[in-house]
C-alpha cells in the first residue's frame, strides 16, 4: 500500500506533520498554511545511489521539507548548509546517528530533533538499509506580512557572488562547477539558466547539472530584443512548474530579476513596486529592461481580468494573505474532493476498512481548514450537494 505524509506548514514556521495536531488548529490563533500530499515511496530508489539523494517534498512561504535518503557506506555532510541555523530532522526510516560539535544524536525511525547551532554536522548509516530523514527548513520568525509571507533575503551558495533566497528560489549570477555540487548539497533540485548557449564558452553546464542529478531548462536570453512576450510566458511557467529548492540564475542576476518581476507580480499577487524593488535588488540594473516587462504586466492583467479577482480575494481573504487563502481554499476542494470519491467506494462496497476510517480523516482535515479560515475571518466556499 502506498504511504502518504500529509504536512501543514505553520506561517510561524514550525513544520509540522499531522500526527502532532491535536483537535484543533495549534493556538495561539490559526496561521496561515499550506497542506501538501506527497507520495514518500516514490522518492526512495529501490538501488542505492552513488551519492546521498536530497529531494524537494514540499515548499511554502514559511519554509521547505527536503528528503535525504543515505545508504549504507555513505556519509552526508549537507545538514549545516542546509539548515543554516535552525530546523528540524524527523527520522522516516532506518537508523544511523547525527554528529556535530562534540555531540552525537543516535537516530531511530520515528525520531523528531529539533536543531540549533549545528557546526559541521555528519550523518551516517547503522544498519543495513538507507536512512530516510524528512528535513524541516523553515524561514525566520517575525517576517513582515503580505500578498506572499516570504521575504527576499542575501545568501550564500558556494562561491557565487550574488545570490538571494526567497520561498525556494535561488535567485544568482554566474555559476562554475563547484557552485552547482555546493548547490546540490544545499538541497537545490532543479537548475534554470537564463543564459545563452554561446554565452558558457566551453563550460557544459547542461551536463554538470545533470550529472549531479538535478533538473535543467535553459530559457536563454540577452538584451531587450529577445525580452519577448513569449519568453516571459516560458519563463514565468519554469518558474511557477519547477521543483523547489531551485537555482535561477544569468551572468549578473539582471536578467534573472527582469523575469522575476514579472513573475512576482503576476504569479505571487506581490504589488508591482515592490516586486520592482526586489528585482533590482537581486540584479536588474538595465533601463530598458523594466519598462518592457511593465507593459506585458498590464496587458496580462487586463486580458486576465486579474483586477477583479484581486478585488474579491481581498474582499473574501479575512487577515490571510491572498497567497495562503487561495492554498488553503485549493486545499479544502482537495480534501472535500476526496471525501466524496471514498463516498462513491463506500455506497458502492461497504463502510468497510479501510475506506470507512479513511473518508472521516478527510472530514476531520476539512474541519482543520475550515477552523483555520474561519479563524482569519476569511469566506469558507459552501460544499457543493452530494
Amino acid at each position: 500500500m502506498r504511504r502518504t505524509l500529509v504536512t501543514l506548514v505553520i506561517g510561524s514556521g514550525l513544520l509540522l506533520p499531522t500526527s502532532a495536531w491535536s483537535a484543533a488548529p495549534p493556538r495561539p490563533g490559526p496561521p496561515p498554511l499550506r497542506m501538501v500530499a506527497t507520495d514518500l515511496d516514490a522518492l526512495v530508489p529501490e538501488a542505492p545511489a552513488a551519492e546521498p539523494l536530497v529531494t524537494s517534498v514540499a515548499t511554502s512561504a514559511t519554509g521547505s521539507i527536503r528528503q535525504v535518503v543515505v545508504w549504507p557506506g555513505q556519509k552526508w555532510s549537507g545538514l549545516s548548509e542546509m539548515l543554516a541555523g535552525h530546523g528540524a530532522v524527523e527520522v522516516r526510516r532506518g537508523a544511523g546517528r547525527l554528529v556535530f560539535g562534540d555531540r552525537t544524536e543516535e537516530l531511530r525511525a520515528g525520531l523528531l530533533l529539533l536543531l540549533r547551532e549545528l557546526p559541521d554536522a555528519v550523518v551516517d548509516v547503522r544498519g543495513e538499509g538507507p536512512l530516510v530523514l524528512l528535513v524541516h527548513v523553515p524561514q525566520a520568525a517575525g517576517r513582515a506580512a503580505g500578498p506572499s509571507a516570504a521575504v527576499l533575503e542575501a545568501a550564500k551558495l558556494g562561491s557565487i557572488k550574488r545570490v538571494h533566497a526567497i520561498d525556494g528560489f535561488f535567485l544568482a549570477g554566474a555559476v562554475a562547477k563547484p557552485d552547482l555540487e555546493a548547490a546540490q548539497r544545499a538541497g537545490v533540485v532543479s537548475v534554470i539558466d537564463m543564459l545563452p548557449v554561446a554565452e558558457h564558452g566551453d563550460f557544459d553546464e547542461a551536463a554538470a547539472v545533470r550529472e549531479l542529478g538535478m533538473a535543467y531548462e535553459n530559457p536563454g536570453w540577452n538584451g531587450p530584443q529577445q525580452l519577448t512576450d513569449e519568453l516571459i510566458d516560458h519563463s514565468r511557467e519554469l518558474l511557477r512548474s519547477a521543483k523547489r529548492p531551485v537555482l535561477v540564475h544569468c551572468a549578473s542576476a539582471n536578467r534573472v530579476g527582469a523575469i522575476w518581476l514579472a513573475y512576482r507580480v503576476l504569479d505571487d499577487g506581490v504589488a508591482y513596486e515592490a516586486a520592482l524593488q526586489e528585482a533590482k535588488t537581486i540584479g536588474l540594473r538595465t533601463p530598458a529592461y523594466e519598462p518592457i516587462v511593465r507593459d506585458y504586466v498590464e496587458r496580462m492583467r487586463s486580458a486576465q481580468g486579474a483586477e477583479t479577482d484581486l478585488a474579491r480575494i481581498e474582499a473574501q481573504r479575512g487577515s490571510l494573505s491572498a497567497v495562503a487563502y487561495n492554498v488553503a481554499l485549493e486545499a479544502l476542494a482537495d480534501e472535500r474532493r476526496a471525501e466524496s470519491f471514498y463516498a462513491a467506494v463506500i455506497d458502492r462496497f461497504g463502510a468497510k476498512p479501510p475506506f470507512s476510517r479513511v473518508i472521516g480523516a478527510e472530514r476531520r482535515h476539512q474541519q482543520h481548514l475550515v477552523d483555520v479560515l474561519e479563524g482569519h475571518g476569511a469566506v469558507v466556499p459552501p460544499k457543493d450537494p452530494a
